[in-house]
């Protein structure tokens, strides 16, 4: 009897150490961890887990180490697997590079974590969170619709425009829930997304002509070298944008400068944006954006949300095959950035 999420109790949490040999490509791992991922026989090969993953998972999974070679970092993962038996477990892969003396990596060693059960109770928090969210965002919703058929009949275009902006917010949220809040702790589920093309220069400008409205004390520069299309989903886009430049408010001290750029890198559009602010603490660049990550620094902490924006952007932009990134400025302030393939040098 396949045992499920929900049966799974503290006692069942467990840990298996593995190491791979970058020279001769071979992968070792513990009894434990054969036992966790519920694999026989004497020798594991790459191919054994790539066999246990969904072909999503597989290419994250290969990105995570390409990237730990290129840059120097760890591998920290949440991925889930199908076992030879047909239970599926969701589990965590951290690692870090090992050096020989003369400082070439020789091996990437690491721990396999079975998180089920924290993923089955981080998605019953989720579900909670969807199910009071939706009455709320529907009376907003009808409300909208009723002012904007209103407005229709006074020709108050301006108005109209502005109230049809907000309607179209309300549809991306309301997908957001369907996407990221729906219950389904034992499935790993694709993120839909609505792909177009367009020119990130002019979404960024429609952007920051909204953000100076809002935040008119903060200065906002654009550096960006001419239009460069993408083939995105504009709305989802738009979120991260969204969340970088307010976040880079939110850490900065009035009348300071945000500043966003766009440049192309390859067959890369790279965004950025820069802030005057605190700065990201040191050493948690990368697990800010973590589910419900919670940092050790209090002025950092008290500004902090629930932990849930920048792993959605994480989740975003790494389902359209780019990358996150944040770093600490020498002078002050983070830098936050996002990759996306230039639409025309990318596969469609």
């Amino acid at each position: 009897m396949q045992q499920t999420a929900k049966h799974l109790t503290r006692t069942d949490v467990q840990k298996g150490h593995w190491d791979f040999d970058l020279v001769n490509k071979r992968l070792k791992i513990c009894p434990d961890c054969k036992s966790l991922l519920d694999l026989g026989g004497n020798r594991i090969r790459m191919s054994d887990i790539f066999a246990l993953l969904q072909s999503a998972q597989t290419i994250t999974l290969l990105r995570a180490y390409r990237f730990a070679l290129q840059q120097n970092e760890g591998i920290d993962l949440k991925l889930c697997i199908t076992a030879p038996q047909g239970q599926t477990k969701w589990i965590r892969v951290t690692g870090v590079l090992s050096y020989l003396q003369w400082g070439r990596p020789e091996k990437l060693v690491g721990m396999v974590e079975n998180i089920t059960q924290k993923v089955a109770e981080d998605s019953m928090g989720l579900a909670v969170v969807n199910h009071e969210l939706r009455g709320p965002l529907t009376i907003v919703k009808l409300n909208t619709q009723r002012v904007i058929r209103m407005l229709a009949r006074k020709q108050d275009l301006e108005t109209l425009k502005l109230l049809q902006n907000v309607d179209g917010h309300i549809n991306g949220i309301t997908q957001t829930l369907d996407d990221y809040l729906t219950y389904d702790p034992d499935e790993y589920r694709s993120r839909r997304n609505n792909f177009s093309v367009f020119d990130l220069n002019s979404l960024l400008q429609e952007i920051i002509q909204d953000v100076r409205t809002v935040h008119g004390t903060y200065r906002f520069t654009i550096n960006h070298a001419g239009a460069l299309m993408v083939r995105a989903d504009r709305y989802k886009i738009l979120q991260v944008m969204i969340n970088f430049i307010t976040n880079a408010v939110k850490f900065s001290p009035e009348a300071s400068t945000v500043s966003v750029q766009i440049s192309k890198k390859g067959q890369q559009t790279v965004v950025s944006v820069k802030d005057q602010g605190t700065g990201v603490p040191e050493g948690q660049e990368q697990l800010i954006f973590n589910k419900f990550h919670h940092s050790k620094d209090k002025s950092f902490k008290q500004r902090m949300s629930k932990g849930l924006g920048l792993y959605l952007v994480k989740e975003i932009i790494e389902s359209h095959r780019g990358s996150v990134k944040a770093e600490r400025c020498p002078t002050g302030g983070s830098v936050f950035y996002f990759t996306l393939p230039i639409y025309g040098q990318q596969e469609i």
